[in-house]
């Protein structure tokens, strides 16, 4: 039942206040078809907004089953409208871009029905209206009539108790307004419908009540009703409307592939940022990637160093540049002074922080090797044994000698070899750069020996990893190569290739085979063995000499075996390896090598009277043969001194030179070589002599020969570049104020070997500072802040297209509004709250910021895959990517995308739902 008690209604119209309603008072039963006349503005429509709570009264009130709508909330106005009304409007009012059956679901959509009940409902209203043939068929798609069954199909679908039409057949024709008025009718029999028109024709043939109105007022009444004042409510407010966030983003969706142009065109425009920011961000994050890469290929072969002396990187980084002292300065008059000496007094401070000294001992290096296992893959002591003079390997003349020239295969040490060919090269027309290229083919090194460490940089090509502290491992470059230089001098190549090498006429191998290079064996020899003391007498001053000793039989069998266990190269992209090229031997055989060297002779004198010079020979002038010599073997069968104790004289004059008068010994082989040409020495050995000169070019200090188990510098190998501030806090505690404690190893031990090892305190006072030298962080920190600082300025600038998109995305949000305002009506008039407006322009708009974000991320990230393979092609595969699009950055990306479009679409989405949903219906 609904009864209008006094309903007043006014309106302020440019501060003038137009009267619409005049104190109506008027009951309706619950089932009949009222016809409202009157002519044009005297306020029927005004009367079926305010009943259908589109609009509310000035004044009165309006009850429905005894419960009074003057208190209503706009919320319980929304439940109202979608529950109780329905409404028939003149232009149809359909949306375009929804089918038929999704109109009429509208309603039921918006009240929250689930999706199968609704679409069963909707199509029985269209089947009671007679288009149940129609169902996907769009609005314009159908004739006016059957557009306005659809609008009364929509109405009926919630079976409201009011139907509300206004001038429902007015813009058909007169046989569908016919059709059309009839079913009203038939619809009048199970529910109230009012409807205003101008035809009082149909009014009189179909209504069962006419009401007349005038200057909002009612001026007669057909059939007026009285209800029973003891009628008691037969019901409230039903239900609580609302279509939901998901709802509206659905019926955005359809509107925008309805204008699918548009639609897309709006989305590259937004994409423009996300494209710039994404790809700056990825190329920042393949930088970062590639200097991570990069930083940790360097870590690994510039690993955290302690050494005795160096110079601090940080130091030089933070001092520079070194400044100088600003001096007044006249021109045009003087010649002004710029004081070298008083430069360095004032940077002498900032210079001596540049050079490390440490002194460290066994405490030290125990505090080291206590260092957690988790910090770091491995930490080598780095003795700074010399080898080469040690270690010994079969050498021959040529591949397929003469009889006669058996004699010339030899058993030499690697530092006899070196000296051979750098001879060689001296005679060759690369002479002056002789020692630069034999300096250039290193041998044999110390390297670690923590096999999973090694694999995850480097690929087995033949053989396996060191499992004996004999095993020798072979490290080529990239490209599988080793020098020619150092594979002659480890015996790989003949003196008659290498002398072919020199000569540069291709006659020699240029590849070795896997077998060929691990069936090599080399020998290496204690100290005892090797070295003869050639110390000598000028004045009353000692020389302490050492020379390489010719080896004799009774100590060949002092020697250990070394093989080569296995070849590895480093995998692809690694810059900087853990290994070094050549020969690695393992820290085990370097403590062998010091156990046996330790009490040797060279290293006692050492111990005594300090670091020695070694005493090399160099036969420059010709052989007994009458030639040229270039080669060793042209001279060793007469030359070959036993180099034992020998008196050497010092001549006068010009000729002045030192003679050593020494024993031969026909059955061995002398290793002595020299270095450089200076001054002159005679060789006596018996009947023969050769003609050389001294030279005095390497120091043999104690870690040299292998003497001390303290090594010259260790070498930290951090788990990774993140870990490495574990380590550098590790030892900077060993400078630090508090007490450190660490374990105590035997002479030797390994850094795992903890289970019985003491434990030892040393407070600060007990303590000398050992400063690390950390090469590749401060590089690294530098090359990161200019990175970022550069990535920071790129998303700023590429930022302003996103701030530009965002604002033409809230404009062109605004003209869908403006587009879709009678929609905002129909919304409003099937029960529609102002928060679901909100939500369907908010839903438009954070929807075209997805798409754009997701065009944005896939064009990025197939800019990325153009970008990384040109880049790869240009620097001919050593980069292999130079930008990365992470699911991250992608995922942020689109969110950023969505946040600024629903923020650019809160005040076209607050406009909309502010919306008066009387007016938005009256939009054109």
């Amino acid at each position: 039942m609904l009864i209008l008690k006094d309903i007043v209604k006014r309106y302020d119209a440019a501060g003038k206040i137009v009267p619409a309603l005049n104190g109506i008072s008027i009951a309706f039963r619950d089932r009949e078809f009222v016809a409202v006349l009157g002519q044009s503005g005297c306020g029927k429509t005004t009367l079926l907004n305010v009943i259908g709570g589109l609009d509310r009264a000035t004044s009165g009130d309006i009850s429905v089953d005894g419960v009074g709508m003057k208190d209503f909330s706009d919320r319980d106005l929304d439940a109202y409208r979608n529950s109780r009304i329905g409404f028939v409007f003149q232009s149809y009012d359909l949306i375009p871009h929804q089918t038929v059956l999704e109109n009429v679901a509208l309603g039921l959509t918006i009240a929250g029905m689930k999706r199968r009940e609704r679409i069963a409902r909707a199509k029985a209203a269209l089947e009671k209206v007679g288009l149940g043939d129609e169902l996907d068929k769009l609005p314009n798609q159908l004739s006016g009539g059957q557009q306005q069954r659809v609008s009364i199909a929509r109405a009926i679908v919630n079976e409201p108790d009011i139907l509300l039409a206004d001038e429902p057949t007015g813009a058909l024709d007169s046989a569908t307004g016919l059709q059309i008025a009839e079913l009203l009718k038939e619809i009048s029999k199970t529910r109230l419908v009012i409807t205003v028109t101008h035809n009082a024709e149909l009014a009189e043939r179909f209504a069962t009540r006419i009401v007349r109105l005038s200057d909002g007022a009612v001026t007669s009444d057909s059939d007026p009703y009285a209800p029973e004042r003891d009628t008691k409510p037969e019901g409230g407010k039903r239900g609580v409307s609302g279509m939901g966030f998901f709802t509206a983003s659905r019926l955005s969706a359809a509107n925008l592939l309805s204008k699918l142009k548009r639609t897309v065109l709006v989305a590259l425009a937004g994409a423009i940022g996300i494209i710039g920011v994404s790809s700056v961000l990825s190329v920042s994050a393949g930088v970062s990637d590639f200097i991570d890469g990069f930083q940790d290929d360097m870590l690994s072969g510039n690993p955290i160093e302690i050494s005795r002396s160096g110079i601090d990187i940080t130091s030089l980084i933070d001092n520079a540049p070194i400044s100088v002292k600003a001096k007044a300065i006249e021109y045009g008059k003087w010649v002004n002074v710029n004081s070298i000496v008083e430069y360095l007094i004032e940077n002498e401070r900032a210079f001596d922080e540049l050079f490390i000294k440490n002194e460290f001992g066994e405490d030290y290096i125990n505090y080291v090797k206590s260092m957690p296992s988790e910090y770091c893959r491995g930490i080598l002591a780095d003795y700074g044994i010399e080898v080469t003079a040690n270690i010994y390997t079969d050498f021959k003349a040529f591949d397929d000698p003469a009889p006669e020239f058996e004699k010339y295969n030899l058993w030499f040490s690697d530092a006899a070899t070196t000296e051979t060919y750098k001879a060689i090269l001296e005679k060759s027309e690369y002479g002056d750069y002789a020692s630069y290229i034999v300096g250039l083919a290193t041998g044999f090194r110390e390297g670690i020996s923590d096999g999973g460490y090694i694999l995850s940089q480097y690929d087995l090509l033949a053989g396996n990893l060191p499992e004996k502290s004999t095993d020798i491992l072979v490290v080529l470059n990239d490209d599988e190569q080793l020098n020619d230089v150092l594979l002659a001098q480890l015996g790989y190549y003949t003196e008659e290739e290498f002398c072919h090498i020199a000569a540069g006429d291709g006659e020699y191998r240029s590849r070795f085979s896997y077998d060929e290079i691990t069936k090599k064996r080399f020998t290496w020899y204690p100290n005892d063995a090797v070295y003869t003391d050639l110390s000598f007498t000028i004045g009353d001053s000692v020389v302490q000499k050492y020379g390489y000793a010719c080896l004799e039989d009774d100590v060949k069998g002092e020697g250990i075996e070394l093989s080569v266990c296995g070849i590895v190269k480093p995998k692809s992209g690694l810059s900087y390896g853990v290994l070094k090229l050549g020969f690695i031997y393992t820290e085990e055989l370097a403590r062998y090598m010091i156990s046996r060297n330790a009490d040797s002779v060279i290293a006692k004198n050492i111990r005594e009277h300090g670091e020695i010079r070694s005493l090399e020979l160099q036969n420059e002038l010709k052989n007994l043969y009458g030639t040229d010599c270039i080669g060793i073997f042209c001279r060793l069968e007469y030359a070959c001194p036993d180099l034992g104790a020998g008196t050497y004289t010092e001549a006068e004059g010009d000729d002045a030179r030192l003679t050593f008068i020494g024993r031969t010994n026909s059955g061995t082989r002398n290793t002595i070589m020299s270095l450089l040409s200076s001054g002159g020495i005679t060789v006596s050995s018996g009947t023969e002599s050769m003609i050389g000169a001294i030279s005095e070019s390497r120091v043999m200090d104690l870690n040299g020969v292998g003497g001390t188990y303290l090594p010259e510098r260790l070498k930290i190998y951090p788990e990774s570049f993140e870990s490495k501030g574990s380590v550098t806090d590790y030892l900077d505690a060993w400078n630090g104020d508090g007490d450190v404690t660490f374990y105590v190893f035997d002479a030797g031990a390994d850094r795992f070997e903890r289970k019985d090892a003491a434990v030892k305190t040393l407070s600060a006072d007990e303590r000398s500072v050992v400063k690390p030298t950390d090469q590749v962080g401060p590089i690294i920190s530098m090359m990161k802040s200019v990175t970022d600082a550069v990535t920071y300025a790129l998303v700023a600038f590429t930022a302003l297209a996103l701030v530009v998109s965002t604002v033409m995305i809230g404009i062109l949000t605004y003209i869908s509004v403006l587009e879709r305002t009678k929609e905002i009506g129909v919304i409003r008039a099937l029960g529609g709250s102002r928060r679901d407006v909100a939500f369907l322009f908010t839903a438009e708009a954070g929807m075209i910021g997805f798409a754009g974000g997701v065009f944005g991320v896939l064009t990025t990230f197939l800019l990325t895959i153009a970008g990384n393979a040109a880049v790869k092609s240009l620097s001919g595969g050593n980069i292999a990517a130079i930008a990365r699009l992470s699911p991250a950055v992608a995922a942020s990306m689109i969110a950023v995308s969505v946040l600024l479009t629903l923020i650019s679409g809160l005040l076209p989405a607050r406009t909309a739902a502010k919306k008066d949903p009387v007016t938005a219906l009256r939009t054109e």
